[in-house]
């Protein structure tokens, strides 16, 4: 009785009534959950990232630990849901996703799980194929518990030009570059061996929120059109992106 009370002070709006599966939850739809979580803030959707916090929150206390490390890992990722689904802000959705990701990588460690996904190297052309494939290589290396992607993650996205020659805008075009300058100059800060991990995850939340930021400006972003060369840009922007305080109001 008192472990249910204290899921239901810790988790806003959850609803708890629910048949709790027999000793079992489905990791790898909770990877996909946090992924799409992932991916709703690039494309600055906070009420879909609320959602899939939400859900995720409810499912990581359905798991089980086997030992000790495992449940304090287990503890570790509701802590990083929580992290989101209590923020005030869109910038702190970005950071409960990222420490979510981390998250899952403590638990992988812990339980000795390899994960084994995507090319590891990088596209040779294609400014918005390069910095994608950078931010999924930093998600893959948080939830692997990989350092080595991470690293080499921001060291692609430090040294890549994020925005094309378009659009062409002038004003768009210059605030932009502006946000070009932060995103290399971050990637780069944080891409040696010598930072710590928590000083990369928090500069991941900061890459994802100014993934949104440019995409609101430019009228789009990924998933939808960069993966592919040659992919048609969306004619129009998510209606919520950009939008830096709407995460304390969507999906409430």
């Amino acid at each position: 009785m008192t472990t249910l009370l204290l899921l239901v002070a810790c988790a806003p709006d959850v609803d708890l009534n629910l048949n709790p599966p027999a000793n079992h939850v489905d990791l790898g739809l909770g990877y996909e959950r946090a992924e799409a979580a992932r991916d709703a803030v690039i494309r600055g959707a906070p009420g879909e990232v609320l959602d899939h916090l939400r859900t995720l929150w409810v499912e990581a206390n359905q798991i089980y630990p086997d030992d000790d490390d495992q449940a304090a890992a287990q503890r570790e990722l509701v802590s990083a849901v929580e992290t989101g689904l209590h923020s005030s802000n869109f910038a702190g959705l970005a950071q409960g996703v990222a420490a979510t990701g981390a998250a899952c990588g403590g638990c992988h460690a812990d339980a000795g799980a390899k994960l084994d996904r995507g090319s590891a190297t990088p596209p040779e052309d294609g400014s918005m194929r390069r910095h994608y494939w950078g931010i999924d290589r930093i998600w893959y290396g948080l939830v692997a518990a990989d350092t080595g992607a991470v690293q080499e993650g921001f060291t692609v996205i430090a040294k890549t030009r994020l925005v094309p020659d378009r659009p062409e805008d002038p004003a768009i075009l210059t605030k932009a570059r502006h946000l070009e300058v932060q995103v290399n100059q971050l990637a780069a800060t944080v891409a040696s061996e010598g930072s710590s991990d928590a000083a990369r995850v928090q500069a991941y939340g900061q890459l994802l929120e100014t993934c949104s930021t440019c995409h609101a400006w430019a009228g789009g972003g990924p998933p939808k059109w960069v993966g592919e060369p040659g992919a048609a840009q969306p004619d129009a922007a998510q209606p919520e992106a950009g939008d830096p305080d709407a995460a304390g109001s969507e999906g409430e």
